[in-house]
């Protein structure tokens, strides 16, 4: 069934012979003015190039390693020259529609080539195209489903300590949509309800008694002179943060990428902490 507009008429249907299982391909031709919009570029580093063996392992990161906060001027140079000669800038133009985050290369690869077979088939109509494009369409299937379910698979097993971001990514998988009021809300009437709520509490409490307050010695808090960081303690406190929280504000590095690099300067992090 193909249901269009009143000014969207179907000009022509086609409906090819069974190829994979039971299942027929239709062709449906119908004039549809749509109007894109073409989204604009941005400028980003390009992180997949950085080389962590040729660029990070070799600097003077690892090497003399900042054992206080006056040798950071030393650390910060060194990391931006290592960013400008690794992670180039350049103009990115963002993607219309987003993939989801476990359809990689691989999957576009294995697409591409069922797309090509099956123009093959389109243009020749021979037996051998045919057979190639069924056999290059189960290939296809079978990855996506081998790498939605590698993804998911390790997703949850690297947050399976941590249940709230357990639970984000689980409220992904599972596809739940939040309900959300359709009333319209203006500030003052949220100013006003919290005012109205504050005076209500005021007008039930007022002929309470005082609170009687009973001062006892406590232990003074640790600062934070006290505290050591070592190398495992940063590893363990940065590898529960959010992929989608920039770990660096100044530049904004991907996470994954500071994750990926840890291990080798946590020991400096360690020095200066």
């Amino acid at each position: 069934m193909v249901v269009t507009p009143s000014d969207c008429p179907v000009t022509s249907v086609h409906v090819l012979p069974p190829t994979l299982s039971d299942y027929s391909f239709v062709s449906v031709n119908v004039n549809v003015q749509s109007r894109t919009t073409i989204p604009a570029c941005r400028r980003q580093r390009h992180w997949r190039s950085f080389d962590i063996d040729g660029g990070l392992r070799q600097s003077v990161l690892l090497m003399n390693a900042p054992d206080d906060c006056s040798s950071l001027v030393e650390y910060n140079s060194t990391l931006q020259s290592l960013l400008d000669r690794h992670a180039l800038f350049a103009f990115v133009k963002p993607r219309a529609h987003i993939n989801a985050p476990w359809y990689d290369r691989q999957c576009r690869s294995a697409k591409a080539a069922t797309r090509r077979l099956e123009r093959a088939y389109r243009q020749y109509k021979s037996e051998s195209n045919r057979a190639a494009w069924n056999q290059q369409s189960k290939l296809l299937l079978s990855t996506l489903r081998r790498r939605y379910t590698d993804y998911w698979s390790n997703m949850i097993a690297d947050n399976a300590n941590d249940s709230k971001a357990l639970w984000s990514r689980l409220n992904v998988l599972l596809k739940t949509t939040q309900q959300s009021s359709s009333a319209a809300h203006s500030a003052t009437d949220f100013a006003d309800f919290f005012r109205s709520k504050v005076e209500k509490i005021r007008a039930e409490t007022a002929t309470a008694p005082s609170p009687v307050v009973i001062d006892r010695a406590s232990d003074r808090l640790f600062t934070f002179d006290d505290v050591t960081l070592t190398a495992d303690e940063i590893i363990k406190l940065v590898g529960k943060a959010s992929e989608h929280c920039s770990l660096d504000p100044a530049e904004p590095a991907p996470t994954w990428l500071i994750k990926r690099v840890l291990p080798l300067l946590a020991d400096t992090f360690g020095g200066v902490a």
